[in-house]
């Protein structure tokens, strides 16, 4: 009696698998969206195991990096709010500053005899402004009259200087020609 083969009772065989490349399109932002699935997964499991018995004893590479991931997530959560803050801080200081601005103008719109004094007071102290302006530029255009007039006087007598040096120079030569011919004859 012959055997049947195996190859008749064997379904796989039969129609050997065919192996064919799995197309799989991958991008940044389905590679993010399964790394937050993972992170929250591994955040609800270690939730629930930590309600069960404590911390979780079996600690895995996929763990590992799944903890790392959750850290960097706090940090830059916290990044955030320290980012935010100072933005908050002066948009807070930029509407005070308004608010201020507003209520200095309307107290001074709102006219009647303490505005109009206060418009006084303005005018008063701008001409005083005005001619303690004045009076500084006259004094800083007498100093430099007078600056120039020293400076001037500075030049006339080094010109002096420089004219006795060339008559003492001019005397030294004459009596040395006169010494030379005193002894040359």
């Amino acid at each position: 009696m012959e055997k049947p083969s195996q190859t008749h009772n064997n379904p796989v065989e039969e129609a050997p698998p065919t192996k064919r490349p799995l197309e799989v399109d991958v991008d940044g932002r389905r590679c993010r969206e399964r790394c937050n699935q993972l992170v929250d997964a591994y955040e609800a499991k270690q939730k629930a195991s930590e309600k069960r018995s404590g911390p979780c004893e079996k600690y895995t590479p996929k763990d590992e990096c799944l903890a790392e991931l959750r850290e960097l997530r706090e940090i830059e959560a916290l990044l955030k709010n320290d980012k935010k803050q100072p933005k908050d801080q002066q948009q807070q200081e930029d509407e005070q500053a308004s608010a201020m601005r507003d209520a200095a103008l309307e107290g001074m719109s709102r006219g009647g005899g303490k505005g109009g004094s206060q418009q006084q007071q303005l005018v008063a102290y701008l001409e005083r402004c005005d001619q303690v302006a004045q009076a500084l530029e006259g004094r800083k255009v007498a100093n430099e009259e007078k600056r120039l007039a020293l400076e001037e006087r500075r030049l006339e007598l080094q010109e002096l200087r420089m004219e006795l040096e060339r008559d003492e120079r001019l005397a030294f030569i004459e009596m040395l020609k006169a010494v030379v011919s005193k002894t040359s004859s």
